[in-house]
């Protein structure tokens, strides 16, 4: 864990926190946590559908990484979550799921019965709960009662773009702070090498 990267942000979310959670709750001890539930079915076809569509560009990401040219291993964070992924079958990544699920939540459940402090972890399944008692409930756990906290304030139609906007700003961002760092030579064996993955990659 990035101690310094973890210090400057209010929160975290996405695949990237099933990695580090663990750690993240013995470093933060007031931090809350929420896991966002569904059916288990419904998650298994989805990804099944995610990982054939966007393969390509998790290994390409993988790839980039690998020569210093992206910031994040796409292929290595979904092999330590989900093991070889790219041949599971849906319902591999059900039982993955459900394997997860019960991980966490038994976790936050021995840590609130041993510190015998409140469970710290809110389960919220924003598929099946009405929008209003999802918001109150979220609401309630992050101590913002009183206060108008509801879907209007909280928007979920612009999420992806604002997370894929905000994402390739971070890419180019570390990619030209990397740049900036390399000599003429090492620049140039870069560049090689990434043309030459580029070129050969289908």
């Amino acid at each position: 864990l990035n101690e310094h990267w973890a210090n400057s942000l209010d929160a975290l979310t996405d695949i990237q926190v099933t990695v580090v959670y663990r750690v993240l709750a013995e470093r933060y001890p007031d931090a809350r946590f929420i896991l966002t539930r569904r059916n288990s079915k419904q998650w298994g076809e989805s990804m099944l559908k995610f990982c054939k569509k966007m393969e390509s560009s998790l290994m390409l990401s993988q790839a980039l990484y690998d020569i210093g040219l992206w910031n994040q291993p796409a292929d290595g964070l979904f092999v330590s979550v989900y093991g070889e992924w790219r041949n599971h079958t849906k319902e591999k990544w059900e039982e993955i799921y459900n394997e997860l699920e019960t991980t966490v939540i038994e976790y936050f459940e021995k840590e609130a019965h041993e510190s015998g402090r409140p469970n710290r972890l809110l389960q919220i399944d924003l598929t099946n709960d009405s929008n209003k008692t999802a918001f109150q409930r979220l609401a309630s756990f992050l101590g913002r009662k009183g206060r108008e906290f509801s879907e209007s304030t909280v928007p979920k139609g612009e999420v992806i773009h604002h997370m894929f906007t905000t994402q390739v700003l971070l890419q180019i961002e570390n990619l030209i702070m990397h740049l900036s760092n390399l000599t003429w030579v090492e620049l140039y064996e870069q560049v090689a090498q990434a043309s030459a993955f580029l070129f050969s990659f289908k």
